[in-house]
This record gives C-alpha cells, structure tokens and sequence, in this order.
C-alpha cells in the first residue's frame, strides 16, 4: 500500500503542478499571444496603438481594445474557474472521484485540442478554450486535496503544498514563454500538453479512489484505484451496489447483509471512544456550517484577497506599461514575474507548517482540540491579511519587483489559509460542498475586477484611485482574523492549564 499511496501523492502534486492553476500564467500567455497578433484587428481604427505590429520582430502592436479583450478572456475564465465549483464539489461528494474527474479530465483534453487548432484570425477560440481549462483545473486541485488523508500527520502540510502546486501552475504559461522567445511555435507547445493531459485519464482510474478517501482512513491497508477497477470488475458478475461503501468504526456498511448485523459488529460503546469535539464536528449539518459566522467571514477575507490579487495578475502588463516600461523592459519583467511567481513553492509549505507548529505548542495546555485548531488558523490568517496590506502599498507606489514578490508569497498564504480553513474547522464531509460554494460566490464578486480594470485603464489617474480602493480594503480586511481571535481566545477559558 506504501507504493500506491506514494505514487498517489507524487503523480497528484504533478498533475496539479501542471494544470491546477495554469489561468494564473495568464501573463505569460498574454505576451505570447499579443505578439502573435492575437485581437490586433481591434487596433487597425485606433490611434492608441502603442507600436505597429511586424511578423518578422513579432513586435507588440497593442491598444486599450486588445488589453480589454485579453482581460475579459481571464475574467471569464477566472468567474467559469469559480463558479463551477459547486456543482462540481457536489458531483465529487455524491458521485466520487471517478465521476468529477472524468469531466475535469474531458474539459481539460478538449481545451489543449482547442488552443492547438487557433490562429490570430480565430481568436474567439480562446474563450471556450480557457474556460474549459480553468474548470478542469480548479477540480484537480478540490480532488486530489483528499489525497491529504493518506497522510494523518501533516495532513494540514500536504494540503497547503497542494495548493502551493496549484498556484506553481503559472511554470505552465511561462514555458511556454520560453520555448516561444526561442523560435517555438505556440501550437507544437499546445500538442504536447495535449499529451500529458491524457496522463490524466490514467491516473483516475488506477491511482484514485472511486469515491473518495475516508478521514481518518479505515486501517493501514485501505485500498483503491486499480484496486476499485477490479472490484467493479467481480461485481459486475453479481448483483451491482448503488451505494458507495461507508465506514463505520473501520467497518465497512456495504459488506454487511442485514441490519442487526451493524448492531453486532458496531460496539455500543461509540460514542465513549470519541472525543467529545469531534462528535459535534462530525454531526454538524452543511446549512449549520454555511450559516456560521466563521464561513461567512472567511469567505469575504478570502473574496476581498482574491479580488486584489486577480487585479493584479490581470492588469500587470498594463501597470508595467502606465507607469512608464518600455515594450522591451515589458518583455523582461513578465518573463522575471513568471519566475517569482515559481517561488511560492518555498512559501507556500511554511503556511501549513505555522498553523501545524501553533497547534502542537498548545496541544499540552489546552483541552479543546476546536480552540487548539483556531489558534492555528489564527496565525495564517493573521500573516495573510498583513500581506496583503505590504502589496496594496508597495503596487501603489509604484514598486515593481516588490509587489511582485509580494503577491507570489500572498498567493500562497490566501488560497492555503482559505482551502485549509475550510478542511480544519468544518466537517470534512462538507468539505467539496463548502469549497464549492465558496467559489461560485466569489466568481459573482470577482465580476468587479474587470470594472476595476475599466476604471484603471480608461482614465488618466485610474491605477491610482483604484489601488487607493484596494489598500482601504485591506486594511477593512482585519475583521477576520479579529473575530477568529475573539472564537480562539474566549474571555472565560477554563480548560487551559496552570
């Protein structure tokens, strides 16, 4: 099992490496394809292009109708990316791993096979084809995050390096970049990535679970992948089982006849053997969670944060140019920019790491394994929000390198901290549901950042009212971590100990 589980985990964070979060190159890719003349009949009745277009240099021939058009693409993208997460966390939480990866792995060939076919003259293609590659990516990251479970001690680890690969994904776009500076076509790119897309197809069904991964697993030996194959294989000769199988007490429900069995092999004594907290974890309901004040706030610390960062990543190019970068300096720091992003791999896995190490320096004073796990979530939370205050002051003065470093290592703590705030104090049943959810209501919100970019780009003194906004929200932004301190340090803690 050893095997089987290792090779999960690895061929789960390269499978989320390469295609979680690829929509978060989109930089890169915007480069690419602006100097492939992409949209550029846009600027033909225009004088605000900023420089003619030349196949034999590939020089930039952009204007503000071109940069609209590629950040309408993202926004799309980027709302289709969230929106769809709740019906397919829902079909992941009914269904199975099977089924919701079976779509995610279709939309993600068929997205690769669109982008390989376009040219400058079909660039509405690039719509269907980015969204379907953006939903396909969101769901890789949702369902290979229950890989967690295989590894009980650093599971709240493996769940931020999950989401440090997905926002890694950006190494996707930059690659591309690369190969492209250096006399690649963009479509030989795009055939090759159609390739390892079915890799995908292959690990679904030999290296995850039918259904899902149970937490905490049923024993040491708990089997899946190739292994479901051939057991739906001996079960097609009998009678088919329309429900998946549940543990109970590391017993499984499906292999018992009748019910006075589950009398027998489940000890009356259940409830004894659990801890207290985890019971009323267990028992609470999706709408109990959906209504506490702690989704609701974390998913607008989230939202606020989300925005800010995709107002970023969308407008980069056209703040590069506002604040006064020549077309060649452009080309120099978009490509510096793809490789900073690379650096969340060292950050992002020190997210998890804090939440793990405050949670085990007050495992032995307090009792309350739910205060235990705030007080965890307290320190990314509040690391988060002063993140995102240094990047709204240093984009608006105007500091390139920066911000950019600022919002690589933001981007690792937002979508660590938000993920793993949902897996740490909500059941883990609800898990898919909530992050579901979450996402489709943050794609309605995220609508406002094309506005922003409208504001930004059509007036003179836009960038700067703008980041001004941003900054005020940031600041508004400690909300969050002040109530998650009021629920981890109540006025009248007795369980904690002299």
């Amino acid at each position: 099992m050893k095997v089987l589980y290792a090779l999960s985990i690895a061929t789960g964070v390269l499978e989320t490496l390469f295609f979680g979060g690829v929509v978060f190159g989109w930089p890169s890719m915007q480069y690419v394809l602006t100097r492939e003349g992409y949209f550029s009949e846009f600027c033909d009745n225009t004088s605000s292009s900023t420089s003619s277009n030349n196949a034999s240099d590939n020089a930039f021939r952009t204007c503000t109708e071109v940069e609209s058009s590629f950040n309408l693409i993202f926004q799309i993208s980027v709302f289709m990316f969230n929106i769809s997460t709740f019906p397919m966390g829902y079909i992941q939480d009914k269904f199975g791993s099977w089924a919701s990866r079976t779509i995610a792995c279709l939309f993600n060939t068929i997205g690769y096979v669109l982008l390989s076919v376009m040219d400058a003259q079909s660039s509405w293609i690039l719509y269907p084809a980015m969204i379907m590659i953006s939903i396909a990516g969101i769901h890789f990251l949702i369902i290979n995050t229950q890989l967690g479970n295989l590894s009980t001690p650093f599971r709240s680890v493996f769940v931020t390096l999950i989401n440090v690969m997905f926002s890694e994904s950006v190494i996707t776009f930059l690659l591309l970049k690369i190969a492209y500076d250096r006399g690649a076509r963009v479509q030989t790119f795009f055939y090759v990535m159609i390739g390892v897309s079915l890799l995908s197809w292959v690990r679904t069904f030999m290296l995850m679970p039918k259904t899902s991964i149970p937490f905490p697993l049923p024993d040491k030996s708990f089997k899946f992948g190739i292994y479901d194959l051939i057991a739906l294989h001996k079960k097609s000769k009998t009678e088919p089982v329309e429900n998946p199988t549940v543990f109970v007490n590391n017993i499984a429900l499906s292999e018992l006849k009748v019910e006075d069995k589950i009398e027998e092999k489940v000890p009356a004594t259940k409830e004894i053997q659990e801890p207290q907290n985890q019971q009323t974890s267990v028992k609470k309901s999706f709408k109990d969670c959906v209504c506490s004040k702690l989704y609701w706030s974390n998913f607008a610390f989230y939202a606020l944060g989300y925005i800010q960062f995709l107002f970023f990543l969308g407008t980069v190019i056209t703040w590069l140019k506002n604040i006064g970068h020549a077309d060649n300096e452009i080309s120099f720091l978009t490509e510096v920019f793809g490789y900073i992003l690379l650096g969340v791999c060292i950050v992002g896995p020190l997210n998890g790491t804090v939440a793990d190490a405050v949670r085990k320096y007050y495992r032995g004073k307090i009792d309350d394994e739910r205060l235990i796990t705030l007080r965890g979530l307290l320190a990314q939370v509040i690391i988060t929000s002063t993140l995102r205050i240094l990047l709204a002051i240093t984009t608006l003065a105007g500091q390139v390198y920066a911000s950019m470093v600022l919002v690589t290592v933001f981007r690792g703590f937002l979508f660590g901290t938000a993920f793993n705030f949902i897996a740490q104090a909500f059941p883990p049943k609800h898990f898919g549901k909530l992050i579901g959810l979450t996402q489709a209501l943050i794609g309605v919100f995220i609508l406002l950042q094309y506005a922003l970019f409208k504001i930004a780009a059509d007036y003179s003194n836009g960038f700067l009212g703008v980041n001004v906004a941003l900054l005020v929200t940031a600041v508004a932004g400690l909300f969050h971590p002040i109530l998650v301190y009021r629920m981890a340090y109540p006025a009248c803690c007795t369980s904690e100990r002299e």
